[in-house]
């Protein structure tokens, strides 16, 4: 019998375009910062700083805890510059000013940028919160939600495949989470094992959007990016491609992931792996449930044209299977998102004036080659 690999990220020297992985939560931070002693500083506002719990390559994390109310959290370094979403970038004004010493910053990367945008806004609770930003003078801290039950790529390599029932209850929670972000027309494109953590009570919590990208109705994208072993076949061909549909793709991998605890698509480099995924081949075990194996195959659909759509999910038999055993678990998490009603989306705007150009320079920040005149256009118009 075949042996497959427990699932694992691409070691670092293969990802020429991956991005690096934090111990604990994802990166989130870009520029790398010295780690501290704990010692050394006692507190950022009202958050009391702990011990450093993860180290990557970018950054550093430490537990915090509010001296107020006592909740604990964690606290990201971004970097020792400040934050540029606390200014305003419009037409082409790049610039974060208010470096130590009072010299000029360099700009802040983008996807550092999307992350703590997305964070503020996105509110969901499969998905991670965000509670805080302070800018101190050594660095930039995001103050996030603390899931102290760590990765699912971590609990799979140590529990092994997770049964039925489990991994359906996980699913749901990861394409709540999922549909509401598409809703508001964010596609994510980095999904994996590795930005899933679990909190206390082994519920989802979807981390690191440093790669997600807004994707208006009748656009398209096209940057190559995200994991080799989770990206959709579209995504290496170089062409446009929906970010709706690729998630999807990238969410078979993970429910294939946890019933069977090895991936699909598996080569022993990354051109070879390449090479699985644009073949679109892969093994269903006898042992899996026909259900289980009708989604994946439904999932793992090499044309995106044909592959199943959120809402054919949602109905879907294996879903169906254990609906009466998910009542008690909080509604948000395994139910459909209501499609928007006029009321939802408000009035049409009829004047320039009632922009707010602030939020509307950080949606910029989200959007492959959009130009703010366009976005302007898209507000106010009526349809």
């Amino acid at each position: 019998m075949e042996q497959h690999s427990s699932v694992s990220i691409i070691p670092q020297k293969e990802q020429s375009r991956e991005r690096s992985q934090d111990e604990l939560l994802g990166s989130i931070g870009a520029l790398s910062v010295r780690e501290p002693r704990d010692s050394e500083k006692p507190h950022i506002g009202m958050w009391q700083l702990g011990k450093t719990i993860g180290k990557g390559a970018t950054g550093y994390v430490r537990l915090v805890k509010h001296i107020i109310t006592g909740q604990t959290a964690v606290a990201k370094v971004i970097s020792s510059w400040p934050l540029a979403i606390q200014s305003t970038r419009l037409q082409g004004n790049d610039r974060a000013t208010g470096g130590p010493n009072g010299s000029k910053a360099e700009p802040i990367p983008s996807r550092d940028e999307r992350e703590a945008i997305l964070l503020k806004y996105l509110r969901h609770p499969a998905i991670i919160g965000q509670y805080d930003i302070r800018q101190e003078r050594d660095a930039s801290y995001l103050v996030l939600e603390y899931a102290e039950g760590g990765e699912l790529r971590k609990y799979i390599d140590t529990k092994g495949p997770l049964s039925e029932q489990e991994a359906v209850r996980l699913f749901q929670q990861i394409i709540a989470g999922l549909e509401y972000c598409h809703r508001s027309h964010i596609c994510h494109r980095d999904l994996k094992l590795e930005n899933i953590l679990l909190d206390s009570s082994h519920n989802v919590k979807l981390i690191d959007f440093g790669l997600a990208a807004f994707q208006p109705a009748g656009y398209l994208l096209s940057e190559q990016c995200g994991n080799p072993h989770y990206a959709a076949p579209e995504v290496f061909y170089g062409d446009l491609y929906c970010g709706q549909k690729a998630d999807i793709w990238s969410c078979g991998i993970i429910l294939y992931a946890m019933l069977l605890g090895y991936l699909p698509f598996e080569g022993a480099d990354v051109w070879s792996t390449f090479r699985l995924v644009k073949e679109g081949g892969f093994d269903i075990p006898s042992h899996l449930s026909p259900e289980a194996s009708d989604l994946i195959q439904n999932i793992l659909e090499k044309k995106p044209e044909n592959r199943i759509s959120m809402e054919d999910i949602w109905s879907h038999p294996l879903l169906k299977k254990y609906d009466t055993l998910h009542e008690s678990v909080e509604s948000d998490y395994i139910k459909p998102i209501p499609l928007l009603t006029d009321q939802d989306c408000g009035c049409p705007l009829v004047s320039k004036g009632l922009i707010d150009f602030g939020i509307l320079g950080r949606l910029q920040l989200l959007c492959e080659n959009v130009e703010l005149e366009e976005l302007v256009d898209k507000l106010m118009s009526p349809w």
